[in-house]
């Protein structure tokens, strides 16, 4: 902004009303697309991240069901990529933690010693094999029956989840799949392909943003609660008590978009314009976010949907 030299300095008193909602007024008060709103109005306002924006971008990653306890496994991206070696990343002090139990062939590693029974229970939503077996000889291609992963199961594999819900309970992990070495080696042996220990905790998103543990970790955008060193998954679900100690995924994506805006803005200041210029500015951010390159575009379209409303007056 340019500055008159010599003009007197006026002080101007900002009031800030906070909306009563993001989009119009709820039918019922248990909408759970309402029930966070106070805390995307908090944490836009923290960061910078504009409230409808937020709300956008949160309604995109849980397809349109705020769901705080949102969870997805990512088997052939993040935990092949980050967890499938031995010892890899499962030995880094960072990670150890909170790892799985794993077989022979990957060290025979023990459970992470900060585990809580809390970060095994997201997993129950996928099927394995009836019969599962610790650490089995030889993987069943073709199971008989399926049951959802209990909480004593130790050593499921990567290859038992994906057979048991990749086409079969509609997750597409495969067709989703952009890396062609991935689906050629999937294709050949999937069960030597993804014979690892499922890390169902640490290669998991999580919340209304889905956001992914080991992104909140490895790039430390991760609020925890003040005094407690713990990094544990289940702290990003966007329920109250996260939600309101900052270590929510809500939390954790927003502080995300700061940081990669702060970046973005130092090269380019955004432009000011008007509304649709300013939210051109959060493409180059939202497309870090995920990695798809018309990402952007599906949430700038969810934006119109929630608009601050108040029915306090704004001008007295």
């Amino acid at each position: 902004m340019p500055l008159m030299v010599g003009a007197p300095i006026v002080a101007v008193d900002v009031t800030v009303i906070e909306p009563d909602t993001l989009g119009p007024p709820p039918s019922s008060a248990s909408d759970p697309r309402y029930l966070i709103d106070e805390h995307i109005v908090r944490w836009a306002n923290i960061t910078g991240y504009p409230p409808q924006l937020l709300k956008a971008h949160a309604d995109w990653e849980s397809v349109r069901r705020f769901n705080p306890r949102q969870y997805r496994y990512e088997p052939l991206t993040t935990d092949w990529d980050n967890f499938a070696g031995s010892p890899g990343k499962l030995a880094d002090p960072k990670y150890a933690a909170y790892r799985l139990a794993t077989c022979a062939a990957q060290g025979a590693a023990s459970d992470g010693e900060r585990l809580k029974a809390e970060d095994l229970t997201f997993r129950s939503r996928y099927e394995i094999d009836a019969d599962h077996q610790s650490c089995p000889p030889a993987a069943t291609t073709s199971p008989a029956s399926f049951r959802a992963i209990a909480a004593g199961d130790e050593q499921v594999t990567a290859y038992e989840i994906y057979i048991g819900n990749d086409t079969r309970r509609r997750e597409n992990w495969f067709r989703m799949l952009g890396k062609k070495w991935k689906r050629d080696a999937i294709e050949e042996d999937a069960s030597r392909a993804l014979g690892f220990t499922a890390q169902t905790t640490m290669a998991s998103s999580y919340g209304v943003m889905q956001v992914l543990w080991t992104t909140a970790v490895e790039n430390d955008e991760y609020n925890f609660r003040v005094g407690v060193e713990d990094r544990n998954p289940s702290f990003l679900t966007d329920e109250s008590a996260n939600l309101d100690a900052g270590c929510s995924s809500l939390v954790v994506g927003a502080m995300f978009m700061k940081r990669k805006a702060q970046q973005r803005f130092r090269r380019e200041p955004p432009d000011l314009t008007s509304e649709a210029t300013f939210m051109e500015s959060f493409r180059v951010p939202l497309r870090q976010y995920n990695g798809r390159y018309d990402y952007p575009d599906d949430v700038f379209r969810l934006v119109s949907h929630w608009y601050p409303t108040s029915t306090k007056p704004i001008f007295k």
